[in-house]
């Protein structure tokens, strides 16, 4: 890539990598990590003279049909659909978006975080998030098997796994000088 100094870099992180979560301090500290990462190899890229190398960070909000978090949400906002979240990310590349949010109304209320007073953030975030925390892997294989027996988000399934190939083919004829 740095040969051909071409091409697109892309990082996965979530909304809690830039508000802590109450019961997910892993997970925002790897999440923030994501987002670090990317700035700094932004930075980096066209500090160095890579122009043409690309990054784009994506922030969803908690996503259904993943198994990390079972069937919790916030009760504002339902959880998003993994298809949403793919062609969101497929026409960011496209349109070399360095950050993306999604859905996209939380980036004009993360500012919030710095000027209100944090007794009032903390009250909304734990709202946003009521208990939701990791489950554990054998938790996860039950409600796989669960969804599986209900044929609850096949077509999410499906759709995801065409929405990896068309990725796939993309990225590696874009590969091809």
């Amino acid at each position: 890539m740095m040969e051909s100094n071409k091409g697109h870099i892309v990082s996965i992180a979530s909304m809690a990598g830039h508000v802590g979560i109450p019961k997910l301090v892993d997970y925002c500290t790897s999440k923030y990590a994501a987002v670090g990462f990317d700035e700094a190899l932004r930075i980096e890229l066209e500090y160095e003279g890579y122009n043409n190398i690309n990054t784009t960070v994506v922030c969803p909000y908690f996503l259904r049909s993943t198994g990390m978090f079972g069937n919790g949400y916030s009760g504002f906002l339902p959880n998003l659909s993994p298809n949403e979240v793919a062609e969101k990310t497929i026409t960011s590349l496209r349109c070399n978006n360095k950050y993306i949010m999604i859905p996209e109304y939380f980036q004009i209320l993360l500012p919030f975080k710095w000027v209100f007073p944090w007794t009032c953030i903390s009250m909304v975030l734990r709202g946003l998030v009521r208990e939701i925390s990791p489950i554990h892997e054998s938790t996860v294989e039950t409600n796989v098997i669960n969804n599986k027996n209900k044929n609850i988000n096949v077509k999410d399934r499906e759709d995801g796994m065409i929405r990896q190939q068309l990725t796939r083919h993309i990225s590696s004829s874009e590969r091809k000088p």
